[in-house]
C-alpha cells in the first residue's frame, strides 16, 4: 500500500514541533515531485555515516561535509518516525528532549575587494597551468535568528525550486540546514548508477548562446566524471547530450551519466566523485589545496552531499547547493562559482550575487 501523502500543514507542524523539542529530523522533496518525505529519530543520538559497506539500520538521510580534511562528521539521520497516522504524533510528543539547540559561530563575510583578489589569484593559477579550474565560494551572513520561519522557508524554497532536491536537516546543537540542489552526485538503484556534470551559469531568462568559458567549465566536469565511471565500472558510461537545466533564477549546462556498478565499489565511486569539479575543481587534489589556502572560511557542509538512503543499494545523493545554515543568532548563505583561465573576477562576483538572490529574497 502506498504511503499516505503528507500535507504542507502537517509538515510545517512536524518541523516546528521537532525544532521546539530538539528532535533530530529530516524532510525532503525530490526533484519534479509534489510529495514530501519526513523522518524523525526516536532518540537524540545521531550516528555518523559509515559508508555503504556498513549496515543501513533503517531508511534515513545522509548529510556529509565538503572537505574530509576538516574532520567534520558525516551524519546519518534515521527515519524512525514517519508521518503516517495519529500514532506518529503521539510518538513525537512523547519524546523527552533538551529543546531547540543551534550552533553558534562568528560572523563570516568575504568583501567584494577580498573576493576579487582571491579570484584574480586563481585565474593566474589557471593561466600558469597549476590547475585547470577552481571553484571559489563565499558566505553571506544575515544577522538575527529566523528559526521561527524555518517551516515556511522550507515550503517556499520547494515552490521556487521544483526541479531540485529541497531538504531540511536538523542535528540538535550541531546543524540546521536548508538546501535546494539541482545536482545529482550519485544515485543508485538495482545496480545502476546515475550522476551528472552540472556547470556554467547564466540567468534563466537569458536566451543567448552559452559562452566558451561556460562550455569549457562544464566539459572539464564531464571529462572527469567519464574517466571515474569508466575506471570503476570497466566500461564507458551512457551519457546524454549537453542540455540546459534550470535551477530557480539561473540555468546550468548539464550532462547525465549512467552505468552499472558493483555493490562493492559504491563507496569507492562516491569517494572518487566527491567533490566533483563542479564544486571543487580540476585536477581534484590540486584544486582542493587552492581552495584551502584561498578561501578564508570553512565551507563545512556547503558543497558536501546529502540525500535519502533506503538501503546500501538504493539511495539518491545530491550536492548540497543553494543552501542556508541557521545559527543561534544569524543565518548564513553559501554561494560559489568556477574559476578558469578565461574568468573575469568582477563577472564571477556577479554570478555569486545572482545565485544568492532567490534565497535572499525569501529571507528578506
Amino acid at each position: 500500500m502506498p504511503r499516505r501523502q503528507t500535507s504542507e500543514e502537517e509538515l510545517a507542524k512536524a518541523i516546528r514541533l521537532c525544532l521546539q523539542k530538539g528532535i533530530p529530523f529530516f524532510v525532503y522533496r525530490k526533484p519534479d515531485s509534489s510529495g514530501f518525505d519526513f523522518g524523525a529519530q526516536s532518540d537524540s543520538a545521531v550516528s555518523e555515516f559509515g559508508g555503504f559497506s556498513a549496515p543501513i539500520p533503517v531508511p534515513g538521510f545522509v548529510f556529509s561535509p565538503f572537505d574530509a580534511a576538516d574532520r567534520l562528521p558525516a551524519w546519518f539521520l534515521r527515519g524512525d518516525i514517519r508521518l503516517t497516522g495519529d500514532d506518529s504524533w503521539e510518538r513525537l510528543h512523547a519524546l523527552s528532549t533538551a529543546g531547540c539547540r543551534l550552533r553558534s559561530d562568528e560572523n563570516a563575510e568575504t568583501s567584494y575587494g577580498d573576493y576579487k583578489i582571491q579570484a584574480a589569484s586563481l585565474v593566474e593559477a589557471c593561466r600558469s597551468g597549476a590547475v585547470r579550474k577552481v571553484v571559489l565560494s563565499r558566505p553571506l551572513t544575515i544577522p538575527g535568528s529566523i528559526v521561527g520561519r524555518v517551516p515556511e522557508l522550507f515550503l517556499q524554497t520547494a515552490s521556487k525550486y521544483p526541479a531540485a532536491l529541497v531538504s531540511l536537516v536538523y542535528v540538535p546543537g550541531r546543524e540546521l540546514w536548508l538546501g535546494a540542489s539541482p545536482e545529482i552526485l550519485l544515485s543508485v538503484r538495482d545496480g545502476e548508477a546515475e550522476t551528472m556534470a552540472l556547470a556554467g551559469t547564466k540567468r534563466s531568462d537569458d536566451g543567448s548562446d552559452w559562452g566558451e568559458k561556460e562550455r569549457e567549465e562544464q566539459q572539464i566536469v564531464a571529462d572527469s566524471i567519464t574517466e571515474v565511471l569508466t575506471r570503476l565500472s570497466g566500461e564507458l558510461p551512457e551519457k546524454s547530450d549537453v542540455f540546459t537545466r534550470r535551477a530557480g533564477n539561473v540555468s546550468h549546462l548539464c550532462t547525465r551519466f549512467r552505468c552499472r556498478v558493483d555493490a562493492g565499489k559504491i563507496d569507492a565511486l562516491l569517494q572518487e566523485l566527491h567533490p566533483t569539479p563542479a564544486v571543487g575543481g580540476f585536477p581534484k587534489e590540486e584544486a582542493m589545496q587552492w581552495i584551502r589556502r584561498t578561501e578564508h572560511y570553512n565551507r563545512r557542509y556547503y558543497a558536501g552531499y546529502c540525500g535519502p538512503v533506503s538501503d546500501a543499494g538504493t539511495f539518491s545523493l545530491f550536492v548540497n547547493l543553494r543552501c542556508m545554515e541557521f545559527l543561534d543568532n544569524s543565518t548564513r548563505l553559501y554561494v560559489g562559482g568556477g574559476i578558469t583561465a578565461a574568468s573575469c573576477p568582477e563577472s564571477e562576483w556577479d554570478e555569486t550575487v545572482l545565485k544568492s538572490q532567490t534565497l535572499l529574497d525569501l529571507i528578506k
